[in-house]
């Protein structure tokens, strides 16, 4: 079984994680898979993807940290739950998340044009 997935379709390569019951914990065939997936990316010429992946990462990386945790938990939830309890969980993260302070400081820094001082609250 292939606990690493590679795929690239018009420019966007995708590589994934699949050992569920482990939780994704790399171990001596996951790593050596996950390495030959990456060495795939590298030997595709993706100069372009690769700089686009950064500027999103470093996007994401500016999120509030609260959200986050929040959107990952809910990225790994997609895979294993029906589409109408994905909707409710996404709907029940958006509540919580609107409530926060770093939700009302993120409003008021793109509001001021000015960079967000997230506390995790």
């Amino acid at each position: 079984m292939a606990f690493v997935e590679y795929e690239l379709n018009d420019r966007i390569a995708v590589i994934t994680m699949n050992r569920p019951e482990r939780l994704n914990a790399l171990g001596v065939e996951m790593g050596a898979e996950l390495r030959a997936a990456l060495k795939r990316f590298k030997e595709d010429d993706n100069d372009q993807l690769m700089d686009a992946a950064m500027k999103w990462a470093k996007k994401f990386l500016n999120l509030p940290p609260l959200h986050v945790r929040r959107t990952k938990a809910l990225m790994a939830t997609m895979r294993r739950i029906p589409d109408a309890k994905l909707i409710e969980a996404e709907t029940a993260a958006r509540a919580y998340l609107n409530e926060l302070e770093d939700t009302r400081e993120a409003a008021a820094a793109f509001a001021e044009r000015r960079i967000a001082n997230f506390t995790g609250r």
